[in-house]
């Protein structure tokens, strides 16, 4: 039986969320060293670590455009904050 493309547009879609979700390990996502890389830059140019933050979750939603604002932000916080963030 042939799925939708619909069906199989959102199974594609989380099967990506997923590979570079909040849990995944450093050697997996491939956006993580450019969100890194963007939080740290924004931070040593003197930015409010807010600001950097936002700047990071941009950056992650460029390569992950299917990720809505929320997901963004909790990803990029773990990344940054490897220990408990409350």
């Amino acid at each position: 039986m042939d799925e939708s493309a619909g069906t199989r547009s959102r199974r594609v879609e989380a099967a990506e969320a997923e590979v570079c979700g909040p849990d995944v390990e450093i050697g997996r996502c491939t956006c993580r060293e450019a969100v890194t890389r963007a939080f740290h830059g924004m931070l040593v140019s003197g930015a409010p670590p807010a600001v950097a933050l936002d700047v990071a979750s941009r950056i992650y939603r460029h390569h992950h455009p299917q990720a809505n604002f929320h997901t963004a932000y909790v990803t990029v916080e773990a990344w940054l904050s490897p220990g408990q963030l409350h």
